[in-house]
């Protein structure tokens, strides 16, 4: 069974679709409403946020996409796909700010959906709704992203978990502040 979930729109109606194996893989194996809606939260938010992303509406996201590819390019990796692979390594390798843009090109829909699942985020936070403890919150995340910190190399069309976690999520003011994160925020914003 897929743990994927995918963002569809179908003789214009949009739909979220999750593969039975997503929470099948999550944290409580799908048990309990709690763990099933914890666990697809961020990704339900994620693919939400594909139906305004910065692939399909890229005159709005100019800026942001600026500040990723300032700040975190060098933080993207890339697996040569279709006439990419006609590089020798020795050419792809001497050649950083291709490969750079082509990261930033290749990630900024998946970036944008992330984006988006962080202000969900903030949003369920601040809710009535909402964890309201540190640890719970903590949990919460924990439980969304779990399936990031499982080895989600993708690195295609998705970047690393590491990535989203890390620098994405990590730098974002809000979550940096709901944690009590030492240091400042320095992630990028629409």
């Amino acid at each position: 069974m897929s743990d994927n979930a995918f963002a569809q729109t179908i003789n214009n109606k949009q739909y979220i679709l999750f593969c039975p194996g997503f929470l099948v893989s999550a944290i409580g194996d799908g048990q309990s409403s709690r763990n099933n809606f914890n666990n697809i939260f961020a990704t339900m938010a994620h693919e939400i946020g594909h139906h305004l992303d910065a692939k399909k509406f890229p005159q709005y996201y100019k800026d942001y996409k600026s500040c990723i590819k300032n700040k975190y390019e060098g933080k993207l990796t890339f697996k040569r796909q279709g006439w990419q692979k006609s590089f020798p390594n020795e050419y792809w390798n001497k050649v950083p700010t291709i490969k750079s843009n082509v990261n930033v090109e290749n990630h900024i829909g998946e970036i944008s959906a992330d984006y988006w699942a962080i202000r969900a985020l903030e949003q369920y936070f601040l809710s009535d709704e909402g964890p309201k403890s540190k640890t719970d919150k903590l949990n919460f995340l924990r439980e969304t992203y779990s399936i990031d910190c499982n080895g989600s190399i993708d690195e295609g069309i998705h970047p690393s978990g590491r990535f989203r976690i890390q620098y994405l999520l990590r730098q974002d003011s809000f979550i940096h502040k709901t944690m009590s994160c030492n240091g400042e925020a320095n992630g990028c914003s629409i």
